[in-house]
Parts: structure tokens; sequence; C-alpha cells
């Protein structure tokens, strides 16, 4: 099934509309939704951007990891009964 999205309101139709069953306006000819988006992606591919993205993710677990690893010291903290001293600004 190929779609194609409305000049007029932007909503989906099926690519043998001849009018938007939304707002009436002629249907928009052109490449379908998938072929509009093929370009994009292969600019996103040529630019490594699966790896950027594999980097990002490696950032983010170690992120994720400090971040458990200070949570479970604050909470070990708090049940020892370890005041912690007032935020700056804090009345």
């Amino acid at each position: 099934m190929t779609v194609r999205l409305c000049p007029a309101c932007g909503r989906l139709n099926l690519a043998d509309f001849r009018y938007c069953p939304y707002c009436g306006e002629p249907a928009a000819r052109g490449p379908g939704l998938a072929e509009a988006l093929e370009a994009p992606f292969r600019r996103l591919d040529a630019l490594g951007a699966e790896r950027r993205f594999a980097i990002l993710g490696e950032k983010l677990d170690t992120l994720e990891a400090e971040f458990e690893l200070l949570a479970s010291r604050h909470c070990k903290a708090v049940q020892e009964g370890v005041k912690f001293p007032p935020r700056a600004g804090a009345t």
C-alpha cells in the first residue's frame, strides 16, 4: 500500500486518492511516503549514523551505571542515618 501526505492538511492518504478525504484538497502527486523517506535515510547511513548511535548508546550505558552507583550510595547513606548538608540556596 502506497501512501502520500496531503500538502494541505498533512494527513496520510492512499496514493490512488485524487482528493484528500479529510480536507477535500487535490491529492499530492509524486513519490509516496516510503520513496520520500529513502533519501534522508541514505544520507544518515552515509554519515555513519549507525556508528554514532552505537557510541551514544555506550555513553548512555556508562551514565546509567554511574547513576545507579550514586543512587545506591545515597540510599545506603540515608538508611545509615547520614545527614547531608543543605543545598546552596535552600531554606
